[in-house]
């Protein structure tokens, strides 16, 4: 769990682990076997964490340990995002420390899931399955988190919450958009009356077990640290489906200014950049995973 700077920390206490604490998350695991709850951080950071009104509960659920990320240098390997750089060493931290044949569960503290996320995605690694991978909407942090308090854990409720605060920039990744994101087309995403659809290359890996711990992410885990890994598609779960389990981002709405992921300019999605952008931002895996879709709906699916 990276875990640093006073949004992030009080995301974490009024939201994230309320939410990690549902009974089908993280209590869901530590029914299925030993579990510890890693967090990387800054020193000076553990007190306010260690403050978070549920962080007892936490503490009796499972063991609680701290790494430290004082020493990560704010420029690291021609990226020069601090925050980007923390989040790399804390996977690869996490990855280095974590014993064969033990899962990863890669938590954040902008995430909220479904009641069922994390049971849900342990079945699969018990089954035999490398990873477990989702498709995490993005939503407008200012106007979502009033609704936390009283919103259902289950997945349609958290589906039909998602869909009417969906960040500005999620917006712009639907095909009817007048603003395409031609910038960063990560996901595609087509509306239908209860929902929509998304087709994603850079999916994230909401738990991974490992076939090779000396492969370490060398940048973010959602980069070509898989395609290392695992080759075979068969070793891959990936969430096709939102009644499985449903998790999205909390992102501020001034999150991107300053970026190109700002404001994008008029106009559809174009072919010719998603060309260019696909030969160089994806490898084969991220091919492959593009063309499996999930659907994300409140009701029903009807079929006509």
């Amino acid at each position: 769990m990276p875990l640093w700077g006073d949004r992030h920390i009080a995301l974490f206490a009024n939201h994230g682990l309320r939410n990690q604490l549902l009974d089908g998350n993280l209590p869901a695991l530590a029914r299925l076997a030993p579990c510890v709850y890693r967090i990387y951080t800054l020193y000076d950071d553990v007190e306010a964490i260690e403050s978070a009104p549920m962080f007892g509960v936490l503490k009796n659920l499972m063991p609680v340990t701290f790494d430290f990320l004082d020493h990560v240098p704010d420029v690291l390997n021609g990226i020069f995002d601090p925050a980007i750089n923390r989040m790399i060493v804390a996977n690869q931290q996490a990855v280095s420390d974590t014993a064969q044949g033990d899962a990863l569960v890669f938590l954040t503290a902008d995430c909220i899931m479904s009641d069922n996320a994390l049971g849900n995605a342990a079945e699969h690694i018990l089954s035999g399955k490398r990873a477990v991978m989702i498709t995490g909407p993005r939503v407008t942090w200012e106007t979502f988190e009033p609704v936390l308090g009283t919103l259902n854990p289950s997945p349609r409720a958290l589906v039909a919450a998602i869909s009417k605060h969906l960040h500005h920039v999620e917006k712009c990744s639907f095909m009817d958009s007048p603003t395409h994101n031609n910038y960063w087309p990560n996901h595609v995403s087509h509306r239908f009356q209860n929902g929509w659809v998304v087709h994603n290359f850079h999916w994230h890996p909401l738990m991974v077990n490992p076939p090779n711990r000396f492969i370490i992410p060398e940048r973010t885990i959602d980069n070509q640290w898989l395609s290392l890994l695992m080759q075979n598609i068969e070793d891959y779960h990936l969430v096709q489906d939102s009644d499985e389990l449903t998790a999205c981002s909390l992102t501020p709405r001034e999150h991107f200014r300053g970026t190109p992921m700002y404001e994008f300019p008029p106009g559809g999605p174009d072919a010719e950049k998603l060309k260019i952008w696909i030969k160089h931002f994806t490898d084969p895996m991220h091919k492959i995973f593009s063309t499996i879709p999930t659907i994300f709906h409140s009701e029903d699916l009807k079929c006509e």
